[in-house]
């Protein structure tokens, strides 16, 4: 009899009362493997306390780490909750949002293929629902050798990663907590330090999770008009160049000049940009919108 993996589920969560039973229900459901799902609930004051320790008593395999502080967004959160979680009796770990619904087979999958390739992260497009629609979020474009200084992996609920990559960035991730609170995305992270540190990433194009899009998602699926307009203000603004030069802080990499020449907010940084957008996105429209925007900030900025 093959025996199963184990694998630890890292859930955020806040004030989700609509949406934690079903999303736990589909984590439970899933096929030939051994999951622990260790919890942080984000101060709410909704029922979700009372679901997640009613969750609890009935099922052994669900731990609240934490429910009565205040994170404030979903990357301090997840971050948080990586540093509380022993991983060393797991062979995997994978992110879990609150409001999501997996498919029976979406950790054995994603387990099968890193085995397959012998690749250490694993990430995947999504099927993204709400009450007026379906889209496929594609993000399984073929990866560039700087992508990551603008992009992460795709949606951070279809990450799961072997053991020893996620005790490394925990590790590194313990040195920089106190810049914790200046991430802006947990899962843009995670990327940018695995592509730094050279581990291998495999996206898949297929999907085998329901990303639930509703008026409270932090970042969403960057679907639609208002996401884009938003994503807009932040490369304007120079927030963007900020939070990646925050990934690269963590991950001990803000001198190295090959990453940071794009990030300085001038003239001469917009130029790299332009001259290597090519290298800085994977999907071709995000190529074409980056080197507009790169002649947009040499002309304005």
């Amino acid at each position: 009899m093959k025996i199963k993996k184990k694998v630890a589920i890292l859930m955020a969560a806040y004030e989700g009362e609509k949406f934690l039973i079903d999303q736990i229900s589909s984590i439970l459901e899933q096929k030939n493997v051994e999951i622990k799902i260790f919890i942080n609930l984000d101060k709410s004051n909704d029922r979700s306390f009372s679901i997640i320790t009613s969750l609890s008593k009935k099922y052994h395999c669900i731990k609240l780490i934490s429910y009565n502080k205040r994170y404030g967004s979903a990357a301090i959160n997840f971050l948080n909750l990586i540093l509380s979680v022993n991983f060393e009796k797991f062979d995997f770990i994978s992110l879990s949002d609150q409001d999501d619904i997996w498919m029976p087979n979406k950790l054995i999958t994603a387990i099968n293929k890193l085995e397959e390739l012998n690749y250490d992260v694993y990430s995947s497009n999504a099927l993204s629902f709400s009450k007026k629609s379906k889209k496929i979020i594609l993000k399984s474009q073929k990866q560039t050798d700087l992508d990551f200084i603008f992009e992460g992996g795709g949606p951070g609920c279809t990450y799961l990663c072997k053991k020893d990559f996620m005790i490394n960035f925990q590790a590194i991730l313990n040195k920089k907590k106190f810049m914790i609170n200046s991430v802006w995305s947990h899962d843009w992270l995670i990327y940018a330090y695995a592509r730094i540190y050279r581990y291998k990433w495999y996206i898949d194009s297929n999907y085998y999770i329901y990303y639930r899009q509703h008026n409270n998602n932090q970042l969403g699926a960057n679907i639609g008009f208002k996401q884009n307009l938003f994503r807009f203000k932040e490369v304007m603004s120079g927030n963007v160049f900020d939070y990646s030069r925050t990934n690269l802080i963590i991950c001990d990499e803000v001198k190295n000049n090959k990453f940071v020449k794009f990030l300085n907010k001038n003239k001469k940084s917009y130029f790299f940009i332009l001259l290597n957008f090519y290298k800085l996105r994977r999907k071709i429209l995000d190529k074409i919108i980056l080197f507009i925007l790169s002649i947009i900030l040499i002309l304005v900025k």
